[in-house]
């Protein structure tokens, strides 16, 4: 399990940035949405090209490529769920 949150801290910097990028030009909650729905496959195809070595780490650990990826989106989802919240939260409280 320690192995998944270095896995997950190797690709959320680059998911990060990008969600960033992506807020920056069309807005703040496509930002988060795209921190859930496409910041794992990106952080993880950056991840693929910059440290390619350390995907025979995780499957000398029994994990594929594919279950790296399916586990990264559920702790995303998880993770960033909360965030999405927040942003309604205080989204409601800002008057139209």
């Amino acid at each position: 399990m320690r192995s998944l949150f270095k896995f997950y801290q190797d690709t959320i910097l680059y998911s990060v940035i990008f969600s960033i990028i992506i807020s920056m030009v069309t807005g703040v909650l496509w930002g988060i949405i795209s921190l859930i729905v496409i910041g794992p496959g990106i952080g993880t195809i950056i991840h693929s090209f910059l440290r390619s070595e350390e995907l025979y780490f995780y499957y000398n650990l029994g994990y594929t490529k594919f279950s790296l990826v399916i586990k990264l989106y559920l702790l995303n989802l998880f993770l960033s769920l909360p965030i999405l919240a927040l942003y309604f939260y205080i989204l409601s409280f800002i008057p139209e």
